[in-house]
């Protein structure tokens, strides 16, 4: 697991730590790692893995404030999202320059 990786499963234990419900913090923590493999494998548009992420991490906040307004709610999906794709970028990124100079992470 290289440094990237981590990084992506800190962010979503960051998104994640708040949930009560046990099966909801494994459903959401698989849902956002192969939303990520999916990137990376090129199956999906940019704005595609975006829009799945924003969906999850509403699902998320909706849970953990569900006295929050819908709009505040969607704007922290949003910078959400946006935080997850950084990371997902920089991840294939990374993985594709060690294959063309044959490292492995």
């Amino acid at each position: 697991m290289g440094v990237n990786d981590v990084s992506l499963q800190a962010k979503i234990y960051e998104l994640i730590r708040d949930l009560k419900d046990p099966m909801m913090r494994i459903d959401v923590a698989s849902s956002i790692t192969f939303l990520a493999d999916v990137y990376r494998l090129g199956r999906a548009s940019e704005e595609d893995i975006y829009n799945d992420l924003v969906d999850v991490c509403m699902a998320v906040f909706k849970n953990t404030m569900p006295d929050a307004a819908e709009d505040e709610l969607r704007r922290m999906a949003e910078e959400k999202a946006k935080e997850f794709l950084d990371i997902i970028r920089i991840t294939g990124t990374a993985r594709r320059i060690s294959r063309k100079y044959g490292l492995t992470f």
